[in-house]
């Protein structure tokens, strides 16, 4: 009768309980320590380290407007839709604003279309005024993607900021006289139909430190003497505000219910 039994090999080393185990447990420590390791990497580089930041816009005080401080952001609940028009687009884009600073780069307004690749963008460039309709392209000659107007925005100055666009090009205004006119660059109804995003940008982290007290845009053109019309209502309570072509008008005003 043959032996089923497994033969004895000389090759063949038993370990002791305690050392079979051994590497198991080695192996747990480590990724013990490094988990812990990480951690502390984590808590160190991000502490104070909040997962639910609040936003940083608050109401100003005694009067109608706007704070934005640290990372805030203020979105429209719905995009707009200007009316279509048969004959030449023509459009105003207003800002009464005051920014907190003048040293760093920030995104003021944008139109936010997911239908579009690239948004209509106000921001501020140190002390300038930068529009955009893509914010890829860096410098354009031909100023009708991009433009920039210098020396705009002071410390702790209001300026109200209109932006007429029409078949001619577009102008800027500030505080009712012409600063500065683009024949390439037009803003078109596509532009505008998307939701209002203020304070920063719906893309990139870009948050802007400022004041802000009123917003407008509009359906027309505008003429000089329009422009500085418009300055005075913007300025003067006692003013009464020109609502024709008017598609959205914000002054910020907190009203408080009881």
């Amino acid at each position: 009768m043959k032996n089923l039994l497994p033969r004895e090999r000389s090759d063949v080393q038993v370990l002791p309980v305690n050392e079979l185990f051994a590497a198991p447990a080695q192996r747990k420590r480590t990724k013990a320590f490094c988990v812990v390791a990480v951690a502390a990497v984590l808590i160190a580089t991000l502490w104070p380290f909040n997962p639910f930041p609040r936003n940083g816009v608050t109401w100003l005080q005694g009067t109608s407007g706007i704070k934005f401080e640290k990372a805030g952001l203020v979105t429209s609940n719905e995009p707009l839709r200007p009316v279509e028009t048969r004959g030449p687009e023509s459009y105003i884009l207003e800002l009464l604003l005051r920014p907190a600073s003048t040293k760093s780069e920030s995104t003021i307004l944008a139109l936010d279309t997911p239908t579009r690749p690239r948004e209509l963008l106000v921001r501020q460039w140190t002390d300038g005024l930068v529009v955009t309709h893509d914010d890829t392209v860096e410098n354009d000659r031909t100023q009708s993607i991009t433009f920039y107007v210098a020396h705009v925005f002071r410390p702790g100055r209001f300026v109200l900021v209109t932006i007429s666009s029409g078949p001619d090009g577009t102008t800027v205004y500030l505080d009712g006289q012409p600063a500065q006119s683009f024949p390439r660059f037009r803003i078109s109804r596509s532009d505008l139909s998307g939701k209002i995003v203020l304070g920063n940008s719906p893309v990139v982290y870009n948050p802007w430190p400022g004041e802000l007290r009123g917003l407008s845009i509009y359906s027309k053109e505008l003429t000089s003497e329009e422009a500085l019309r418009r300055y005075k209502e913007w300025t003067d309570p006692s003013s009464r505000p020109d609502f024709e072509g008017a598609i959205v008008r914000y002054v910020f005003a907190r009203f408080v219910t009881r």
